[in-house]
């Protein structure tokens, strides 16, 4: 019993010293999400949501492709913005029992490509459910940048000491994320049910704005001179390019 204070001591100093740390999905607040029955499934470059954009790589990082799956390195140049890869080695949205999303790699293969997003603005928390292609998860990294482009946090996955669940989902500190990448050697994977939450929008409201009128909207203080108001959300895909 002491042993298990201590580990839940220790749980809750590493999160409060962390800029960014994992949670349960169940636990995720968020305030926007993404599936992908919409779109039709193939090849596609880019994917692009309201406030944010998904992509092979980001902007300035370089991707190697290799039989096992694609690696990036480097450090991404600002603003932070996904990038698409080539011609159908690039994203793809599969049906697999449901409309997944997933990183092409070398022939075509599915889940071992690499995938990025961007978020403009950036956000707090964010998680996706896993679709996984094949038995071995192999190796699956995940990279987090805030929007200086300096890295935040590196979540790792395999098979044996730190096991990819069915979803996965992190919450920051004192930082915002503004760009992931991620890669998978193995046997592949693919996401959906893309959850995440936004900074509050900040909006002067003039003197005459009613309480009632504010309430609508959602006030963020007592003094109604913060208030945050949602909108529609779209998926807009872009297909691969042909010639």
């Amino acid at each position: 019993m002491t042993k298990l204070i201590q580990l839940s001591i220790l749980q809750i100093l590493a999160k409060s010293n962390a800029l960014l740390y994992p949670i349960p999905y169940h636990d995720l607040i968020y305030d926007q999400e993404i599936r992908f029955e919409d779109i039709i499934p193939g090849f596609i470059s880019t994917l692009t949501h309201q406030h944010l954009i998904f992509g092979e790589t980001l902007h300035g990082m370089v991707k190697t492709t290799l039989p096992m799956g694609d690696l990036i390195a480097g450090t991404p140049t600002t603003p932070i913005q996904a990038s698409a890869g080539l011609q159908e080695e690039s994203l793809a949205v599969r049906n697999i029992t449901t409309n997944v999303l997933c990183g092409v790699g070398l022939e075509g293969k599915m889940g071992t490509g690499s995938f990025s997003v961007s978020f403009s603005p950036p956000v707090k928390e964010l998680g996706f459910t896993v679709t996984r292609i094949g038995a071995e998860v192999g190796l699956v990294s995940i990279s987090f940048f805030d929007e200086e482009g300096v890295f935040v946090y590196e979540a790792h996955y395999d098979d044996n000491d730190f096991e990819l669940g069915d979803s996965v989902a992190w919450r920051t500190n004192s930082t915002t994320i503004a760009g992931l990448t991620t890669i998978s050697i193995g046997d592949g994977l693919c996401i959906d049910n893309f959850r995440y939450q936004l900074p509050p929008v900040q909006i002067a409201l003039p003197n005459h704005f009613s309480k009632s009128s504010a309430e609508t909207c959602g006030v963020q203080s007592s003094s109604m001179n913060d208030l945050v108001c949602s909108s529609e959300q779209t998926l807009f895909a872009v297909p691969n390019s042909t010639t």
